[in-house]
């Protein structure tokens, strides 16, 4: 991972967090997906490292193949109890933290 990675917030609400990092981490490069149809445009077109996301929109529609499937997302956190609504994950191209 770039000491600099291009990070995603997935989340229905993602102005708080947003604001807090854009103050404490001026140097991030930080987009704001608040759709699951909307993720997987995001990660190829800004080709992010790290995703924070929630499951926000249950988990019939979730876009977790966008996820573990991409070839520049090294690190999922997961906001939220549990990582079941991810399926199965190949641990050594990516890290699912929660």
């Amino acid at each position: 991972m770039s000491a600099r990675p291009t990070i995603i917030l997935h989340t229905d609400k993602p102005a708080g967090a947003l604001a807090v990092l854009a103050e404490t981490h001026p140097d991030l490069e930080v987009h704001a997906c608040d759709t699951y149809a909307g993720l997987p445009a995001l990660i190829e077109q800004t080709a992010a490292e790290v995703v924070y996301s929630i499951r926000f929109d249950g988990t019939p529609r979730y876009p977790r193949q966008a996820l573990t499937e991409s070839p520049t997302v090294k690190w999922i956190s997961i906001g939220g109890s549990g990582t079941d609504h991810l399926g199965r994950w190949d641990p050594t191209r990516v890290t699912v933290t929660n």
